[in-house]
């Protein structure tokens, strides 16, 4: 036996994807939490149109945000790559995503919160390495989210570290 049918459900929403890269490397502040500057076109890849870039000034530390234009089910995939000079060792480092609700505050999204890795281990480069010293460790980090948002809700990564002498890595990595 077949049983009546059910009430139609709510429709899904759009499908839509945007890459943002960071083009130059960013040397991090000590003891402070700053918005990455990704560039708003510099290798970007996107399709759909729901949502508008900010990009960051560079003589601030809000970062580039994302607002998005309708209700949507974000699922989110941020990475990082930092460089830790030789002689900078055991600095902690993390990334985390926060979130500014429509007409609301910027606040942290619980769970978002990831380490770099231990600042003590690989070295990478060699002394005297052209374009820098190009001497010390590299460590990646990644998150990823599922996040509900409402038209007008804005997104941005932020980037903290314990040293003032380390680099989150853009495109252009350690080849400055």
């Amino acid at each position: 036996y077949q049983g009546m049918k059910g009430a139609a459900g709510d429709a899904g929403t759009k499908s839509s994807m945007l890459r943002l890269v960071m083009k130059d490397n960013f040397t991090l502040v000590s003891n402070s939490y700053f918005g990455v500057p990704f560039d708003a076109t510099h290798n970007r890849y996107s399709s759909g149109n729901i949502w508008t870039i900010q990009e960051a000034a560079s003589n601030t530390t809000s970062g580039t945000h994302i607002t998005v234009t309708e209700r949507i089910t974000a699922s989110i995939k941020f990475a990082g790559t930092i460089f830790v000079p030789d002689g900078n060792t055991n600095k902690n480092s993390f990334l985390r995503l926060s979130r500014r609700p429509n007409g609301g505050s910027w606040d942290f999204i619980p769970s978002t919160k990831i380490a770099f890795g231990s600042t003590a281990a690989t070295q990478q480069g060699s002394p005297g390495e052209v374009g820098g010293d190009g001497y010390g460790n590299v460590y990646s980090a990644y998150g990823s989210a599922l996040i509900d948002l409402e038209a007008g809700d804005s997104i941005k990564l932020m980037v903290f570290s314990y040293d003032n002498d380390i680099n989150l890595l853009g495109e252009t990595g350690l080849n400055h």
